[in-house]
């Protein structure tokens, strides 16, 4: 689910409960102070020694056809593997 903006504003979105449940972002553990309804799960992620960040760049294009979850989530993960062998 992309937000545009900031992580900040993902903050913002996770605290007032407007993004599916079970939804996290990562920033800094100042933005507990700012929005009171999130919650700290983990501290300090960007200082483990197996942290990895890929980014990639997707596209939607609107399918003729229902795709089932499981097979979009295969598709994700074959992205990501071709994207860490890049």
């Amino acid at each position: 689910m992309p937000i545009s903006g900031s992580t900040s504003l993902a903050a913002k979105k996770v605290a007032e409960q407007t993004l599916p449940t079970g939804t996290a972002a990562i920033g800094s553990c100042g933005l507990a102070s700012v929005y009171p309804n999130l919650s700290i799960v983990q501290q300090g992620i960007e200082e483990n020694k197996n942290n990895n960040t890929t980014f990639l760049l997707l596209s939607v294009k609107k399918r003729t056809l229902p795709v089932s979850e499981e097979i979009t989530r295969e598709e994700l993960m074959a992205a990501i593997s071709t994207g860490r062998q890049l």
